[in-house]
């Protein structure tokens, strides 16, 4: 079992990237816990696939959310895609 923090970056439906100090390999299965600012909660994701690593980055994709949390990225993605329209 690895714990760890890392910085979120370029959050879409399907995934996103991480930037951290904890070193994953490509397959490793992570639960992720995604504190939102503006939001007194988080973004649980149940499970999610490590599809790369290079260095203090890597890219997962989410695999398992539950119903509540998929509403929520939702949610955060369309307003982060609103405000890069503007």
């Amino acid at each position: 079992m690895v714990g760890g923090e890392g910085v979120l970056v370029d959050l879409s439906i399907k995934g996103c990237r991480v930037e951290s100090d904890v070193r994953v390999q490509t397959g490793n299965q992570l639960e992720v816990r995604v504190y939102l600012p503006d939001h007194d909660f988080s973004l649980d994701v149940e499970s999610s696939a490590v599809r790369w690593s290079r260095g203090r980055e890597f890219g997962l994709e989410f695999v398992r959310l539950r119903s509540e949390a998929q509403e929520l990225l939702h949610q955060v993605v369309k307003t982060l895609e609103n405000g890069a329209s503007q």
